[in-house]
């Protein structure tokens, strides 16, 4: 069986861009820290934001592929973040305005909000596994 690595009732492993969080980080004027986030999976060397467009279509049924290593993966949704992204991983403390900062960012930067419910507090993309696989630290990201 599958474990279920997101906050969802599919069998989802979840990955977060790190060239997202520093350009949201940018616009910021602060360092954001990854951990912040929470995702199973760092992807470094894709472009800032380019998950968004993994999920176009999504609403009529489209499946857009993906692989790590061995493990065959179909891209399924974003992550629309909650709260818990505005504390401290370190510290607990609630100290960053991280949703705000995500809404405004992605509205100047012309996103049309996620496929559900049109949210713009999204960072990451969560992906269903199709094979049997393990992803391992330094595995390449492959898509399409």
């Amino acid at each position: 069986g599958f474990w279920h690595l997101a906050d969802t009732n599919k069998p989802c492993v979840s990955f977060l861009n790190l060239a997202s969080v520093e350009a949201l980080g940018e616009f910021m004027g602060t360092s954001v820290d990854p951990r912040r986030f929470r995702m199973n999976v760092w992807v470094k060397g894709l472009p800032p934001w380019c998950e968004l467009e993994y999920v176009r279509g999504f609403e009529q049924g489209a499946q857009y592929p993906m692989q790590v290593g061995d493990l065959r993966l179909h891209i399924d949704d974003l992550c629309e973040r909650c709260r818990a992204v505005e504390q401290s991983p370190q510290t607990g403390i609630w100290d960053v305005k991280i949703l705000e900062a995500l809404d405004a960012f992605l509205r100047v930067w012309g996103y049309e909000g996620s496929p559900h419910r049109g949210k713009f507090e999204v960072m990451g993309w969560l992906a269903i596994p199709q094979s049997e696989g393990i992803i391992r630290v330094g595995d390449e990201v492959a898509f399409g």
